[in-house]
Formats: structure tokens, sequence, C-alpha cells
């Protein structure tokens, strides 16, 4: 939830808490937001690195199928 009125949805919990380093990227991005009020181009940024994020993490499943830990 962004607020009482918005929240972004479609977002699984895996890709949610998915972790690079000691963050998680799509939190790390809304809290450095905070206070602040997104316009458009921020919406599309965040809906865009959360789809980045997802294939990322499908790709990360994959290698780790193949043997690649």
């Amino acid at each position: 939830y962004i607020n009482e009125q918005s929240a972004f949805s479609n977002i699984s919990d895996q890709i949610w808490h998915h972790r690079v380093g000691a963050y998680q990227p799509l939190y790390k991005w809304l809290k450095d937001r905070k206070n602040r009020v997104l316009n458009q181009n921020d919406i599309t940024t965040f809906v865009n690195n959360t789809a980045k994020l997802n294939k990322l993490v499908l790709t990360l499943k994959q290698l780790s199928l193949l043997g690649f830990d």
C-alpha cells in the first residue's frame, strides 16, 4: 500500500522480499521516496523495476535448477 487510497498489486511475496545484497530493492525504492507524491514517471519506473526483478528471480531459479548455485 502507498496510502489509504493507493496500492501496487500483483507483486508476489517472493518478488517483494527478494534481496540483492542487504536490500529489498522494491522496498528500498519506495522508502527512498517516502513523503513524496509519486508522479506517473515514478509509477512507471516502479512497475518496470518490478518486472525486471521478477525476470531476474526467474532466471536465478532456472540457473539453480541447472546446478549453477
